[in-house]
This record gives structure tokens, sequence and C-alpha cells, in this order.
């Protein structure tokens, strides 16, 4: 008998607990008077035409409205939960009063089917329609607006579609995501007046006003205002203004303001505003202001206010200032404000003094430091042949006697 009784027990348990009515949300929409405003709801049975009280009056709180005038609100609580689902038909209506005055009316059996079709039925606490979901896939539809999903918490969800004009969704104001055209933009005020299309923006103002399409962009203001198609910037105003196309910018306002094509900027302010095409520059203001092609800077300031084409530099500040055509400087300083073409500078300070620049063109500089001084071939030729060399090479070393270079080859 006892197990009986027990059996029953839970059986009528489990039975009050899945016919308990569940929390319901509620909308108002107010636009006149002083906030904040006094909110009780009460529900009552109208079967007879005149109501019945079934849920007593409740206060909502002094609620104040938002920019458009909703205020909205839940109900629950044990009272609300003791009344059984089953019992809720047409007439059972949700009564609710601003500052004492009955202001609308509310069929509760609509009130649950509504809320039943845009969520599991959990309503959250803040803003109108908000609602919770721990389903695998949510569908929006809009009506063209944009879908703010500011007051809607997700949870578990594998695809969020929005449907809608514009084919906007606003997740919040810090972390946005916009989808239409194939973009996508995470960050404040990232792809605003984008016009673009396959854009990847992420981070504040990032790829904001691009025009450009196929556009990734990394960083605050990265890509801003950017023109150029096939873009890759990574870093703090990245590619900033950029009209240049096939531009990979990473770092610090690398290729800020470059208009050059096929440009491939890495460090800071590296290729920043270079006009030069077919462009590599690495290292700290690298390129800097360029305006030669088919350049390849490495190094602090290397090709730093280049004009040459055909240029490659190596080391800090190489080819700095070079305005030479054909010139290949490696080294520190190595052809630093040189004007000749053709030139080969290699080693520190080739082609620089310190105070002057290398103005002769067809020729091959080494700086002295990089020669052995010998009194003349005889002794060159001894010494060499003490020291273990690589066979079949050439030693160059300074013979005092003629004033020239000379070689040793190792056999």
């Amino acid at each position: 008998m006892k197990k009986l009784i027990l059996i029953i027990s839970i059986v009528l348990m489990a039975y009050s607990v899945s016919t308990a009515l569940g929390p319901v949300r509620v909308a108002i929409i107010k636009t006149d008077g002083t906030a904040p405003f006094a909110v009780i709801v009460e529900l009552n049975d109208y079967t007879g035409g005149t109501g019945s009280n079934i849920f007593p009056s409740t206060s909502m709180g002094n609620l104040t409205p938002n920019s458009s005038g909703i205020m909205s609100f839940i109900i629950e609580g044990a009272a609300w939960s003791a009344i059984a689902s089953a019992n809720v038909n047409s007439y059972y209506v949700v009564d609710v009063k601003v500052d004492g005055t009955l202001f609308a009316q509310y069929r509760l059996d609509e009130l649950m089917i509504l809320q039943a079709q845009t969520g599991d039925g959990t309503a959250m606490a803040n803003g109108a329609g908000a609602f919770e979901s721990n389903t695998g896939t949510i569908t929006a539809v809009t009506s063209g607006e944009d879908l703010d999903m500011e007051d809607n918490k997700i949870v578990n969800v594998d695809e969020l579609n929005g449907n809608s004009t514009s084919n906007t969704i606003k997740i919040n104001s810090l972390i946005s995501q916009d989808i239409g055209n194939e973009n996508t933009a995470f960050g404040l005020d990232a792809l605003i007046n984008n016009t673009g299309n396959n854009v990847t923006a992420s981070g504040y103002y990032s790829a904001r006003e691009n025009t450009g399409n196929y556009v990734t962009a990394n960083g605050s203001q990265a890509a801003y205002q950017n023109t150029g198609d096939y873009v890759t910037a990574s870093g703090y105003s990245s590619a900033y203004k950029n009209t240049g196309d096939y531009v990979t910018a990473s770092g610090y306002r690398s290729a800020r303001w470059n208009t050059g094509d096929y440009v491939t900027a890495s460090g800071y302010s590296s290729a920043y505003q270079n006009q030069g095409g077919y462009v590599t520059a690495t290292g700290y203001y690298s390129a800097y202001l360029n305006t030669g092609n088919f350049v390849t800077a490495a190094g602090y300031s290397s090709a730093y206010q280049n004009q040459g084409g055909n240029v490659t530099a190596t080391g800090y500040h190489s080819a700095y200032q070079n305005i030479g055509d054909n010139v290949t400087a490696s080294g520190f300083l190595s052809a630093y404000k040189n004007t000749g073409d053709n030139v080969l500078a290699l080693g520190s300070n080739a082609g620089w003094d310190g105070a002057n620049g290398n103005t002769i063109s067809n020729v091959t500089i080494l700086p002295q430091s990089v020669l052995t001084v010998y009194a003349d071939k005889t002794a060159a030729d001894t010494a060499f042949g003490l020291m273990t060399l690589v066979s079949g090479n050439y030693y160059l070393y300074y013979n005092q006697a003629l004033g020239t270079v000379g070689a040793y080859l190792a056999l």
C-alpha cells in the first residue's frame, strides 16, 4: 500500500510539474507621460463576461520605456506556476495597469503560442521580444529592418540565419556581424558604410567606408576607406586609405596611404605612402615614401624614400634616399644616398663615407673595412698560404704597394 501511495504521489507530482504555467513575457508601448511608470498585472478569466481573478495583482516594478516607448517584463513566480496550463483558454486575459489605470489586455493563450514559436518559452529579463534558445538552429525573419540580437541570449546555436532586405544581423554595439554580399565584420563600427564584396573586417573601424573587394582587415582602422582590391591588412591603420591592388600589409600603419600595386609590407610603417609597384618591404620604415618599382627592402629604413627602380636593399638604412636604378645594397648604410645606376654595394658603409654617397654608375663597391691590407702580392700569397681556405674561391685583399684590390685563388 505504501508503495502504491508513493507511486501515485510521484505521478501526480510529475503531472502537476508538466502542466505548470511557465514564465510569460509581456510588452507594452507607452510614449507619453513621465517615467518611470508603476506597472501591475493580474490574470482574469472572462468566461462569464465578468472577470474572475486567477492571478492576483502583482507589481512588475517601476519601469522606464526605451527610446521606442517599449516596456517589457516577465510574469512568473510561485502563484503563477500554480496555475494549470491545461485550464488556459481564450478567455484567460492578462490585464496590465499603468499607474493604477487599465492600459492593455492580452489573451494568455496567444502569448503562450507566440513565445513557443520564437524560442523555448523561457523569457529573459531585458528588452521586448527577447528570448533564450538552446535549439540547434534559429531562423529570424524580419520585415526588412536589421535584426537586433542585443537583448537575446543564444546558447549552443549551430546556425543563426538572418532574413531581411539588408541581410544584416547586429549582435550588439561592440561585437557586430554584418552578413551581406559575403561580408563579415566584428568590432565597433567595423564595415560601416562598406560597399565592397567579400570583405572580412575585425577591429574598431576596420574596413569602414571600404569600397574594395576581397579585403581582409584585422586591427583598429585597418583598411579604413580602402579602395583597393585583394587587400589583406593586419595591424593598426594598416592599408588605411590604401588605393593599391594586391596588397598585403602587416604591422602598425603598414601600407598606410599606399598607392602601389602588388605590395607586401611587413613592419611598423613599412611601405607607408609607398607609390611603387611590385614592392616587398620588411622592417621598421622599410620602403617608407618609396616611389620606385620592383623594390625589395629588408631592414630598418631600408629603401627609405627610395626613387630608384629594380632595387634590392638589405640592412639598416641600406639604399636610403637612393635614386639610382638597378641597385643592390647589402649592409649597414650601404648605397646610402646613392645616385649611380647599376651599382653593387656590399658591406657596411659601402658607397657612403659619412657625408657623401656614391655618384658613379656601373660599379661594384666594397668598403675598405672588409679587405685585409697586405704590403704586396708576395706578402698576401704567403699569408693566405698559411690559412685554411675553401678551395675554388677567390679571396680579395688590398695590395698596398700597387694600391689595388688583389685576388688569391685557393686551390
